[in-house]
């Protein structure tokens, strides 16, 4: 099966190539830093690689701009890509979404994802919204880092089992299965039961055999020291979005659909926990 990825110089973009490589199929995509076999030079917003995405059988799209000004980008360089894969024949496509994405989502990342999800299923493609991906690479091998370093943690309560994991390997094995036909509508990719931060804490302390203390922050100081760090310029812009996106999850709008793909996934406990030490 020949396989378009978009977004295949970052961590699932790069999993997902190596892991369908290693199944035969032929793997081609678009990176905005690195160029090679197959690979294209490509930002979005930049006119849509039409030569190369002629005549593949599936396209995958995992790019995603995360610059705070790049929301029209993202939204409007997806459609634009879509659109050429279709114009060149490709008769499925996936979008990668996120748990985050719902309507009524106080992230910016989350409204974002929610408005493209929309758009992509109204098309015809399919998207599927993965949890918190266990490995090492992308925003979960952020975090261990950080806690790594950490012999506290501060986590905003109320701390509910709202956190939705999935292991590298299990996400790998559904995009495998959503490789054939199947219904063309949002998959919801995240093991059950849902975690709580502090069990993802330590889990994560664990896997790397030590021992921490975790501190609890009402909501109010956790953002007023965000917005205050930002000001600064010594935390991630990001970081206040990240908060609101935590705050709003605390109540779940989706039901996985992970048991449809993968019989037997990892608990997310024992996924945190193995993705924990691959960072190691």
């Amino acid at each position: 099966m020949r396989i378009f990825i978009t977004g295949i110089g970052g961590f699932l973009g790069a999993s997902l190539a190596a892991h369908w490589r290693s199944e035969g199929h032929r793997i081609s995509g678009t990176s905005s830093s690195a160029t090679g076999d197959g690979i294209v030079r490509h930002c979005l917003g930049d006119p849509p690689p039409a030569v190369a995405l002629a005549g593949q059988d599936v396209v995958v799209h995992c790019s995603h701009d995360f610059s705070p000004e790049a929301t029209e980008r993202n939204r409007e360089g997806t459609r634009a890509m879509f659109a050429a894969a279709q114009a060149g024949g490709v008769r499925r496509q996936i979008y990668v979404g996120s748990y985050s994405a719902r309507p009524d989502s106080l992230s910016r990342y989350g409204a974002n994802k929610f408005v493209i999800e929309r758009d992509i299923l109204a098309s015809g493609g399919c998207v599927i919204r993965p949890g918190l991906v266990a490995g090492p690479g992308g925003m979960f091998a952020t975090l261990v880092r950080d806690l790594s370093r950490r012999s506290f943690a501060p986590l905003v309560y109320p701390d509910a089992k709202a956190v939705a994991m999935i292991g590298l390997p299990d996400l790998l094995a559904a995009c495998s299965a959503l490789l054939e036909p199947t219904e063309r509508r949002a998959w919801n990719l995240f093991s059950t039961p849902l975690i709580s931060l502090r069990e993802f804490v330590e889990a994560v302390w664990r896997a790397q055999g030590c021992l921490g203390r975790v501190m609890g922050v009402p909501p109010w100081l956790a953002s007023g020291g965000l917005r205050i760090a930002g000001l600064l310029g010594i935390a991630s812009p990001t970081g206040l979005d990240s908060l609101r996106s935590q705050l709003a999850n605390q109540q779940p709008v989706h039901r996985s659909d992970l048991l449809q793909l993968v019989p037997r996934p990892a608990s997310g406990i024992a996924a945190v926990e193995e993705g924990a030490r691959q960072c190691l």
